[in-house]
């Protein structure tokens, strides 16, 4: 394996200069005969979970590491995770993991840590899995040591002076977080803190986005693939813990990088959640708590458009103020002055929409009232 992964990296260097660009094509079309050869390592005999950890798995990847190729590491991480069992990985997490973060800094990780999550997600909710699961900290694993993959990533494309790269860099590390949130949420449901803990996590990575480039041009907000990779990683908890994210103390701060547009489509699926899943309202504290976070639907903000309501989007507008209608009538308490506490306090809020949203929003309040 060693020999032919290094004839294969030497290819590159091998002929003129002007045609490295054709070496490199016969060097990704003869990858398969590397990778055929960890198949057949995989295959051996001998090959058992005790083997395979102390013996196998640190000499191919002190083999990976040490080959400073950038296609071969790329192609060897992700072949690994496909060949060998998923017995073999939740044994050797640690040992994998820390070899990711020594990869050279064009390696794409992207696609490697989120396949890798995906297959143990699977492998850890069946029966064997589980209790190969029983005493592992894998949260804090993973947490460890992408913190410091994502990080790198981060650098690589601020500095690359280029916005577009830039932009290109900061939707990867994002989609490794919502994969990372998604896997999280599958093994840990019950553990609040631990999504609030990647909330702030991908908070930070945005913050120093922000601070390293200035591309949007849009006040300090985040906007494009970046953008709509924050709103899929904001959507897992809240299709899986619902209302439980209003407790959260970094949800709304990482919702504060977005722009009008990407926070608005985010509180109207906090709307359609609670509509759809009939979740009911029993508290004071709770409508407020929920109005604070759909703020884009109920009133104008520094960025809001100044077309909001009127004009193309008049119809979406009118669709949109009709879910927000339906949180009236998902009161459900049988005190009739706490049910009137809590009227009004969404009166309060829909005040603070102006004469277009109360044309909409006033009318229920009234008959709930009634």
């Amino acid at each position: 394996f060693n020999e032919s992964n290094r004839l294969w990296v030497r290819i590159q260097n091998q002929g003129p200069t002007k045609d490295k660009q054709k070496r490199e094509k016969e060097r990704h079309d003869l990858r398969v005969l590397v990778g055929a050869n960890l198949v057949r390592l995989s295959q051996l005999e001998g090959m058992t979970t005790d083997f395979y950890n102390n013996l196998a798995l640190p000499k191919i990847l002190d083999h990976i590491v040490t080959v400073k190729d950038t296609m071969s590491q790329q192609y060897l991480f992700e072949s690994m995770i496909q060949v060998f069992p998923d017995e073999f990985h939740i044994r050797t997490l640690e040992l994998l993991l820390s070899a990711y973060t020594k990869a050279l800094p064009n390696v794409d990780m992207k696609p490697i840590m989120v396949t890798l999550m995906e297959r143990l997600a699977r492998y850890l909710q069946e029966g064997d899995g589980a209790q190969a699961f029983a005493g592992m900290d894998i949260f804090s694993l993973f947490r460890s040591h992408l913190q410091q993959i994502l990080e790198r990533a981060l650098e690589g494309g601020s500095t690359s002076g280029q916005a577009t790269t830039a932009a290109a860099d900061i939707s990867a590390p994002l989609e490794v977080q919502a994969a990372f949130m998604e896997f999280t949420l599958s093994l840990y449901p019950d553990k609040l803190h631990y999504v609030d803990i990647i909330l702030e996590s991908t908070a930070q990575i945005v913050k120093k986005y922000m601070a390293a480039t200035d591309i949007t041009g849009s006040g300090n907000k985040l906007g494009g693939p970046g953008a709509e990779k924050v709103v899929d990683l904001l959507s897992h908890p809240l299709k899986t813990l619902s209302l439980s994210v209003l407790e959260m103390e970094h949800y709304p701060t990482l919702l504060g990088y977005l722009n009008f547009e990407t926070r608005k489509q985010v509180a109207i699926s906090l709307v359609n959640t609670v509509i759809e899943q009939n979740l009911p309202l029993t508290s004071v504290d709770a409508v407020n708590n929920l109005f604070n976070f759909i703020t884009p639907l109920i009133k104008d903000e520094d960025d809001t458009p100044s077309n909001e309501g009127s004009g193309p989007g008049k119809a979406e507008f009118a669709q949109q103020q009709t879910e927000v209608c339906k949180l009236v009538h998902q009161i459900r308490v049988e005190d009739t002055d706490l049910a009137f506490r809590m009227i009004s306090a969404m009166r309060g809020f829909f005040g603070q929409g102006g004469p277009v949203r109360l044309a909409y929003t006033l009318q229920p309040t009234f008959f709930a009232a009634m």
